[in-house]
């Protein structure tokens, strides 16, 4: 299964499946594990924290943020 941050090293990740309803059910064994350990592993904490910020500030400034969201508009405004 994939998931938003695999292979980015930013977060650890808890498997999603669905139940009949389409609704979200998480692995709740491996959410306890993935609690445990980050609290009991401060490199672990510091690491992850500072790759998600650096790819924060890589892929989520401002300026793209507003560059796609002009890009999005532009789209829909030429469909009309």
């Amino acid at each position: 299964m994939g998931g938003l941050f695999v292979g980015r090293d930013i977060a650890l990740t808890v498997p999603i499946d669905y139940n009949k309803y389409d609704l979200p059910i998480l692995n709740e064994e491996v959410l306890r594990q993935h609690i445990i350990t980050f609290a009991g592993d401060v490199g672990l904490r510091k690491r992850l924290g500072a790759n998600a910020r650096r790819e924060w500030a890589e892929h989520y400034t401002a300026e793209r943020m507003a560059r796609e969201t002009f890009e999005v508009y532009k789209e829909l405004a030429a469909q009309f």
